[in-house]
């Protein structure tokens, strides 16, 4: 009774052993399933703008620019205030030796002097003044550049999400084509083991089939190269899995500002001219500057003296009496200097005119980069207008090219037609669903064109009305 029951108990532990092992492997498992699922990275297409404008290092870069053009302005906006310096010197004096009617016992001596200085610039020709202005026109000009890398980045990111979801259309398309085509082709070489169809058919269907597996290996080695480039753009591994959710179906497709609308908008908001017109700014100040170097300088300067001499040894009067020789000094001097050089080699006359060619060439930069803005903005506002139109007609085709795909496969079946009619019905509808994913990424990405030439930040490209 015993030696049967023994193994019974040792038989049921096991099993519950089994079963708790396999429980606690179920939940680690179903924990790090859930692990799994939550460390995956999700992107849309405003996550990856996002995500791109918090970690791209040239982001980072500019943010420098931006703090040491602070700096700058706080520093010029030091020279309005007073000045104080402060000096001390101590001179230990030895006797080596001395000739003539002198005791070198009194030259030994120790001397020590300290002073403090306050100046304060009265009047400079206005180039403090107009040093700040330039400082603080500088900061703006940091921050309009690094809105300008910013709106590239943005543009770089959606260019590249586009032609992701683009290739991925392309791939879906191919793969129902050679659905078709396989249909199609086992059509064919049914009708020619029945004698129906001849064997140049088969041969075509082949051809045609091979032609659309070649041209989906192309389209998904797009889709690599563009998941690998928003990869690094968003910092990420290259070879990192990351999803990229979106289609361009469900993209926005109405857009109604005029061009005339989008023209005042760039005038308006383009970071790039902004820049320029700070940059020109600056030389304006440049230049008030050189010309205030021709101007006297005053300031007003106050100074505190103290001066200590202590000789080591005592002075013998003629009654035999000792006396120190010891003295110290206390004064201070308030006034006014004018400091205004009169000549200089030329040199502020040439820098008053460096400073006055510099303008000169900005006003050039800012009618060129002018004449660029209304090229872009009306290159990317035509090619948007004609995307549109496009994706109506291409719907259109669409339709029709799979009804007379259709209609060509029965007319096969029915034996009234032939594989050439369905071969040809099938590549215009191949074409048909290529042209109107075509049009729908060159609306995109028209659009992404025409948001950076107008100066806006559409992050997620979604339909927009200017003011």
């Amino acid at each position: 009774m015993n030696a049967f029951v023994l193994p019974c108990f040792r038989i049921n532990i096991v099993s519950w052993l089994l079963i708790l092992g396999c429980g606690m492997f179920s939940v680690v498992g179903a924990q790090n399933g859930t692990h799994i699922s939550q460390s995956a990275t999700t992107y849309t297409l405003s996550e990856s703008v996002h995500r791109c404008l918090q970690v791209n290092p040239q982001i980072e870069e500019a943010k420098y620019e931006v703090y040491k053009a602070q700096d700058d302005v706080g520093s010029a906006r030091s020279s309005f205030l007073p000045s104080v310096s402060a000096n001390y010197q101590y001179t230990d004096l030895n006797s080596i030796a001395s000739k003539g009617p002198t005791d070198d016992d009194y030259l030994d001596q120790d001397n020590t002097y300290w002073s403090l200085q306050l100046t304060q610039t009265l009047f400079s020709g206005l180039t403090i003044l107009n040093s700040y202005q330039k400082a603080k026109l500088q900061e703006d000009m940091r921050e309009y550049q690094k809105e300008k890398i910013e709106m590239e980045l943005i543009r770089e990111v959606q260019s590249a999400f586009l032609k992701l979801l683009k290739a991925r259309a392309d791939v879906q398309s191919l793969q129902d084509t050679i659905e078709r085509l396989q249909a199609g082709l086992k059509s064919v070489q049914a009708y020619f083991e029945q004698d129906m169809a001849p064997y140049v058919q088969v041969l075509e269907a082949e051809v045609e089939l091979a032609n659309a597996r070649q041209d989906l290996s192309k389209a998904r080695n797009q889709v690599e190269i563009q998941r690998v480039k928003l990869n690094i753009l968003l910092k990420h591994d290259p070879h990192r899995d990351i999803k990229y959710r979106g289609n361009l179906q469900g993209m926005s497709f109405a857009f109604s500002p005029s061009l005339a609308d989008c023209l005042d908008c760039a005038f308006e908001q383009r970071p790039d001219l902004k820049v320029i017109t700070k940059s020109l700014g600056m030389a304006e100040k440049e230049r008030d500057i050189a010309l205030g170097r021709f101007s006297p300088k005053v300031n007003l300067q106050g100074n505190y003296y103290n001066r200590d001499t202590d000789y080591d040894t005592m002075a013998q009067a003629a009654t035999g009496q000792m006396y120190s020789l010891d003295k110290e000094n206390e004064y201070w001097t308030i006034g006014v200097m004018v400091e205004w050089p009169l000549f200089e080699g030329g040199r502020r006359y040439y820098g008053y005119q460096k400073a006055s060619h510099e303008i000169s060439r900005l006003q050039q930069r800012m009618r060129y980069t002018q004449d660029q803005i209304r090229s872009e903005v009306r290159t990317s506002f035509l090619s948007l207008t004609e995307a549109r139109g496009r994706i109506e007609t291409n719907r259109t085709a669409l339709k029709a090219a799979r009804e007379n795909f259709q209609r060509s496969m029965k007319r096969l079946q029915s034996g009234m037609g032939t594989s050439t009619e369905v071969l040809d019905a099938q590549a215009r509808l191949t074409r048909a669903e290529a042209n109107l994913t075509q049009s729908r990424a060159d609306y995109q990405v028209s659009m992404a064109e025409l948001m950076y030439a107008i100066g806006q930040r559409n992050i997620d490209l979604s339909a927009l009305v200017l003011q």
